[in-house]
């Protein structure tokens, strides 16, 4: 992003507040029309999607015209190199790559440059400034923290030294009476993290934990918010819940709080389509079009979250709920729940050359891992299952196997699992939400 359209950037984030839809559209439009010329020019997966839609950039005159774009998947993409996906110049220099969960154990590699990630947390902390809190709030975050990230917080930053976004970081892993003494002596503002993991803390929580704690406000993120997990954590914490929906392919989309109703969507930084068999309509699936990501341009690209837009009109739209991807727990035969996140690390970790993954759990006694790996990554699925089954425990049969190929599941999808339920699913869905530990 050079200088010039950093600053275009920067009015969406600090001028004055659009007066209108039109006003708001107009500046939406200038945006597209600057992305879609860059994106031809430089992209080489846009400039084949284009000319094989017989679409040339001064065909895109403003959000009026982005329907007349073909919308892109992550399967189409996520198997690219990065000189395919990145603007010409900029495939090795996006000094941020990360990688998505993986909704079918297929993570997508995205890259952008810190001035673009930054840009984007801006929007964020504009949003929850807006409910209240800024650079000072002091935040206690709880997560999944590897030994090797939490050592850091033996070395805050100089910003945290001087009072600025202070932040304490806490494994989800660790005993609960530890969490509660270490937010105890932090004293947070606030308290963030994945609703499935703030709620099963919530539910353990004591009168005399929620007097030490003393949480005013939670703020969730990263999953989906179900109406159980909002009841939970509410009633554990005994404060308001906030969420925020994003993803991290452009961090930041919306954000809902206990005062509002439904998600406003930070249009000021990206285009939310609501879609149904391709056309706009009050419940389908979101299409994204961040409009400040130069370095790895996504337009019109099929997130994979179903969503319902909230009716009446206005300078913002909002999202009524949800209904998305989701880190979910196993429920195991010996009674415990075992977090998504801690399976897919073990294949993640392993020595073999994965390129894509689905475990599934079909009963409580049973699960099957499916791998596709490159032709040289065959070297044992000893040890992979040696560890599965040393964490899955005693009266758990497990089948590994390799494929060439695994198609998305036709039910829910999650991060790194694919998790056929065998339990009664009583909850409904109410938000799904991005918020990492920047």
């Amino acid at each position: 992003m050079t200088p010039k359209l950093a600053w275009h950037a920067l009015r969406g984030l600090i001028g004055p507040r659009f007066r209108s839809r039109a006003e708001l559209e107009r500046y939406q439009s200038a945006c597209l029309r600057r992305l879609v010329d860059h994106a031809y020019k430089r992209v080489p997966y846009y400039r084949r999607l284009f000319d094989e839609a017989g679409l040339n950039p001064k065909h895109i005159r403003g959000i009026a015209d982005l329907s007349r774009i073909p919308t892109t998947d992550r399967a189409d993409i996520q198997m690219l190199p990065a000189t395919e996906v990145c603007a010409m110049g900029w495939a090795h220099q996006p000094n941020r790559v990360l990688r998505t969960s993986g909704s079918s154990g297929a993570p997508l590699v995205v890259r952008r440059t810190m001035l673009e990630e930054r840009l984007m947390l801006a929007h964020r902390a504009k949003a929850v400034g807006a409910w209240g809190y800024g650079p000072r709030t002091r935040r206690a975050n709880i997560d999944h923290f590897s030994p090797e990230s939490l050592a850091t917080e033996a070395h805050p930053m100089l910003y945290e030294r001087l009072g600025i976004m202070p932040r304490l970081n806490l494994d989800w892993r660790t005993p609960k009476d530890q969490i509660v003494s270490q937010i105890s002596e932090f004293k947070p503002d606030l308290i963030s993290g994945p609703p499935s993991l703030l709620a099963e803390l919530a539910d353990a929580l004591t009168d005399d934990d929620r007097a030490r704690i003393g949480a005013t406000h939670v703020l969730t993120g990263a999953e989906l918010m179900t109406a159980s997990d909002r009841t939970r954590i509410e009633r554990g914490f005994g404060c308001p819940v906030a969420d925020i929906y994003g993803c991290v392919e452009t961090v930041f989309i919306a954000m809902q709080t206990p005062r509002e109703l439904g998600y406003r969507i930070c249009e000021e930084a990206v285009i939310v389509e609501v879609l149904h068999d391709g056309s706009p309509a009050d419940r389908g699936e979101i299409v994204l079009t961040p409009l400040h990501q130069w370095s790895m341009p996504f337009i019109r690209y099929r997130l994979g979250d179903q969503a319902v837009l909230m009716e009446g009109g206005g300078i913002d739209r909002r999202i009524r709920s949800i209904d998305g991807r989701v880190t979910d727990r196993f429920l195991l035969p010996d009674g415990r729940h075992l977090h998504g996140y801690t399976l897919g690390q073990l294949v993640e970790e392993c020595d073999l050359s994965v390129r894509r993954f689905q475990i599934t759990q079909t009963r409580p006694e049973m699960f099957c891992v499916r791998l596709v790996l490159d032709p040289a990554g065959h070297t044992g699925l000893a040890p992979l299952k040696q560890r599965f089954q040393y964490t899955l425990g005693p009266g758990v049969q497990l089948r590994i196997e390799v494929v060439d190929t695994i198609d998305r599941p036709q039910r829910k999808f999650y991060p790194f699992i694919s998790y056929e339920r065998f339990v009664k699913l009583s909850e409904q869905p109410t938000g799904r939400g991005g918020l990492d530990s920047s």
